[in-house]
């Protein structure tokens, strides 16, 4: 079954949003990976901050025999935050009791926690406090969250002040990455030529129907005669063979109907001839007629007289006409009986 060009074209655009779909496919994969990916580093990045701080709040308190002064132990953790997230960007931390209201003038800040998340990072640190480990949790969406990182620091016990964790907040905007602008990049890259490659074909398809309809409709007039050329290359190279193939039929129609008028003119002429012979067995068979014996001279010389001038009339077309009407008319004489000889004295 025979395909015409629209549909041909549709095809191939199918195909090419198939292919895009595909990429776009790949690429949202690929993004889907690569936020999965970011995810568990950020969990990774703010658990090692974490246990830095843990680290250095170690070192710090290891000399510790009492419960320090408000002032300097905070100014203490306060270091402790810088020296241990020197290296790290991006990450905000804390040092925080259980209860605040239990210890107060503890809490070091490096950064600002938003206030959004301070009932998390509260029930977070309870729950560090009471399992006694490193507890990391992402909140938040797919393209933006916030993973925190709380460990607890000593004991009840073992530590100057009790009850305290280290809380890390890494906050990660997918949007503002590098990978994110260039996977979006792409999907709009994809859609923008989805787009434009159905527009192209649109208006090929339309423009190729609307001068192949005109071409059609000048084919279907009564005299189309030579058509005239579209613009589109493909369509103009048949119209062009079309046109010359119309003017070699036009010569052979004119070279036909010449032959015609020929033939015509051939089979009038030969009528005209069947129709001149018919008189002229007529007007011989009267001449001889008129040379009988038993005839009178005087009519057996005006009969052959009259069979001569009308046979010379037919076979010279009338060239001489006014002649034989004037020897038609004369009487014949004994000057003309005499000097024709008699039929019997050319036989004898």
């Amino acid at each position: 079954m025979s395909m015409s060009l629209r549909t041909r074209l549709f095809g191939l655009w199918l195909m090419s949003l198939f292919g895009s779909l595909v990429v776009a496919v790949l690429i949202i994969g690929l993004f889907r990976q690569t936020a999965a990916a970011h995810r568990e580093r950020d969990r990774a990045v703010a658990a090692r901050a974490c246990q830095a701080i843990t680290a250095h709040y170690d070192f710090y308190t290891a000399n510790m025999d009492a419960e320090p002064e408000a002032a300097t132990f905070r100014a203490g953790l306060r270091v402790v935050l810088q020296v241990a997230l020197r290296r790290q960007r991006g990450i905000v931390a804390a040092i925080e009791p259980s209860d605040p209201s239990a210890t107060p003038g503890v809490a070091a800040m490096y950064g600002t926690i938003p206030a959004t998340l301070s009932a998390v990072v509260a029930d977070q640190i309870n729950d560090a406090i009471a399992a006694d480990r490193l507890i990391v949790t992402t909140k938040g969406g797919f393209l933006n969250r916030t993973t925190i990182a709380t460990c607890p620091l000593g004991g009840p016990l073992g530590t100057p002040v009790a009850n305290i964790a280290a809380v890390t907040v890494l906050q990660a905007d997918l949007l503002r990455s590098a990978f994110t602008r260039f996977a979006f990049g792409g999907l709009a890259v994809l859609l923008a030529t989805m787009l434009a490659s159905a527009g192209f074909l649109a208006r090929l398809v339309l423009g190729f129907s609307r001068r192949l309809a005109g071409v059609e409709t000048a084919l279907a007039s009564d005299h189309p005669g030579l058509l005239n050329l579209t613009g589109e290359a493909e369509l103009d190279r048949l119209i062009t063979a079309l046109n010359a193939t119309t003017t070699r039929l036009d010569a052979a129609r004119a070279r036909i109907a010449q032959s015609e008028r020929l033939a015509a003119l051939g089979r009038m002429a030969a009528g005209l001839a069947h129709e001149i012979r018919n008189p002229l067995g007529a007007i011989r068979l009267r001449a001889e007629t008129g040379l009988a014996h038993h005839q009178p001279a005087r009519l057996r010389c005006h009969a052959i007289t009259a069979a001569s001038c009308h046979r010379s009339r037919c076979a010279d077309h009338c060239r001489d006409r006014r002649t034989c009407r004037h020897q038609h008319d004369r009487r014949p004489n004994r000057h003309h009986l005499a000097a024709r000889p008699h039929p019997d004295a050319q036989r004898a």
